[in-house]
């Protein structure tokens, strides 16, 4: 983290009194607290941003406490944190550009945006139908699918505002690996592929497979697909 300077250090058991989780410099030699171990969330997760500046931190502040996790922002260069001690929150996923990160609520069907420069935590507009939300490989911009299923919601972290896409079928769905392309996996175990962001050229890729259809997965290059169905491994050939 911090340009590949540094590491974090996180102890097996975290909310041991007297062990908080450090910040190491080999270059410096040198140990850096993250935080007061008063207000660092017991029985922490860490999700450090793609730039290695910030790291979010979720747990539970008391041993046994039957209050579900919170969440704290620190900055890796000051050590200045935000607690967000008022919101229930449970895992958290960084933008690429790591200036934004989304997270669900606990226990709940709510979902909240984090901006790094803000520092607001702030409610979806419109709530995702599932608890999987995707960003945008080289964007801002955070795809799920709504409520009433058949509604792609393109929610643009900067502004918080949604353009929505009726899709002519129920899906799952995942961005292609530079983000021209979204490949959506209908209800029936069909594929189908349309352009980004003009949502042109909606072509089914697939018939709908006998089998439910696991861990569908972009070659890196963008050419192709492969996924499972039943006990045999596909590859679909997107250039074709």
């Amino acid at each position: 983290m911090r340009n590949d300077t540094y590491f974090l250090v996180k102890w097996s058991y975290p909310w041991w009194p007297g062990d908080p989780d450090l910040i190491f410099s080999p270059s410096e030699k040198k140990y850096f607290y993250i935080k007061d171990t008063e207000i660092l969330p017991l029985y922490a997760s860490y999700d450090i941003s793609p730039d290695g500046m910030y790291v979010w931190i979720s747990g539970f502040l008391d041993i046994g406490s039957d209050k579900p996790p919170h969440g704290s922002l620190v900055n890796l260069t000051t050590l200045e944190t935000t607690l967000y001690n008022d919101i229930p929150v449970n895992d958290f996923v960084w933008s690429p550009d790591s200036k934004f990160g989304w997270t669900d609520g606990y226990d709940s069907n709510n979902a909240y945006m984090l901006s790094v420069d803000t520092k607001k935590l702030l409610p979806f507009p419109v709530n995702p139908r599932y608890d999987i939300a995707l960003w945008h490989p080289k964007d801002h911009v955070l795809a799920y699918m709504t409520e009433n299923d058949q509604t792609l919601a393109l929610l643009n972290a900067e502004d918080m505002t949604i353009q929505g896409r009726k899709l002519p079928i129920s899906a799952g769905f995942l961005w292609s690996p530079n983000g021209d392309r979204l490949v959506f996996i209908s209800k029936d175990r069909g594929i189908w592929q349309v352009d980004y962001p003009t949502f042109e050229n909606f072509e089914q890729l697939t018939e709908p497979m006998s089998s439910t259809i696991n861990d569908i997965l972009w070659s890196p290059d963008g050419n192709s697909l492969a996924f499972i169905s039943g006990q045999d491994i596909y590859i679909v050939d997107i250039t074709k």
